[in-house]
């Protein structure tokens, strides 16, 4: 059916014989469209061949005259440019404009520190962009991403595709979180075999789990997971009644909300990965310039953290 219905011309095609119906002379056409006469006759020739009517009777040196068949196309061409040249219109400035709509994730363990605070300061200083955010973890993500859902997304770079650009936004290191009153919470600094018989509170979400466990694993050390839990916001409440501790790696001092009462947060002096947390696309789109304008202003939110927090 596709190929069927498919159009066979183009509007090079028609442009030329718009020119040559309009001037009613191939050499002036070619001269108003800065091209070669041949150029113009074949593209003539070819709308002739594929609709199998003629457009033009040639009187040679008197030039041409339009048959009713080019009377016909003559005005179709004409409506027709002008919505193409209304479609590209509107999609440059879709595509340029600092306004319309944006569509952007944002890494579901994230999102209750950065979101309402990204997305406050953008929509006051841009009023024109309408963003609309989501959450989601990273496989969810990056599937709106390649759907065409998500015009960009602030996560993590854990197990990135090759398909999928990265701006980083920050470098975290990885911290320890503790209930206020822990007998620990007095040391400045600890190492994770202080931490090997203490229960641990586990963000049992796919990336975040092989990551946090892998600090053990690294170190020939077995944790104890006393606790798992796929919600960031359940984590951070069960630490902070006293139920074990667990790694996190934005700081407390860094969240736009305010954080659970009763979180101490300690840091590691293993040396232990670091994370970097940036703005996620598609390679293959092009990007748009209130994706430019979101990416500026996160750097401008997130530039202290720039440099490894721990």
């Amino acid at each position: 059916m596709f190929e069927r219905d498919a159009v066979t011309f183009s509007l090079r095609q028609l442009r030329y014989f718009l020119a040559a119906a309009q001037t009613l002379s191939v050499t002036h056409a070619a001269r108003l469209l800065h091209i070669s006469q041949p150029s113009v006759s074949t593209a003539i020739s070819g709308l002739e061949k594929q609709f199998n009517v003629q457009l033009f009777i040639r009187h040679n040196a008197q030039g041409l005259s339009l048959t009713p068949a080019g009377q016909l196309l003559l005005g179709r061409a004409r409506e027709l440019l002008r919505h193409a040249h209304e479609v590209q219109t509107s999609l440059l400035h879709f595509s340029n404009a600092d306004s319309g709509p944006l569509a952007v994730g944002f890494m579901v363990t994230l999102a209750p520190m950065l979101l309402p605070s990204l997305v406050r300061g953008f929509v006051t200083r841009f009023p024109e962009i309408h963003l609309t955010p989501s959450e989601g973890d990273q496989a969810q993500l990056l599937s709106e991403l390649r759907e065409g859902r998500l015009d960009c997304a602030v996560t993590y770079d854990l197990a990135l595709p090759s398909e999928f650009s990265f701006v980083p936004l920050a470098v975290l290191a990885p911290l320890v979180l503790l209930p206020g009153g822990h007998p620990l919470t007095s040391r400045p600094t600890l190492q994770l075999a202080d931490l090997v018989t203490e229960p641990m509170i586990l963000l049992d979400l796919p990336l975040s789990r092989e990551y946090f466990l892998s600090f053990f694993s690294g170190a020939g050390l077995q944790p104890t997971i006393a606790y798992r839990s796929g919600f960031a916001d359940v984590v951070h409440a069960m630490v902070a009644s006293g139920l074990g501790y667990t790694f996190w790696n934005y700081p407390l001092s860094g969240w736009h909300t305010l954080p659970p009462s009763g979180l101490v947060e300690t840091r590691l002096i293993d040396a232990l990965p670091s994370i970097r947390l940036g703005l996620v696309s598609l390679n293959a789109a092009y990007p748009r310039r209130v994706v430019r304008t979101f990416q500026t202003h996160c750097q401008e939110i997130l530039q202290p953290f720039m440099k490894t927090s721990g």
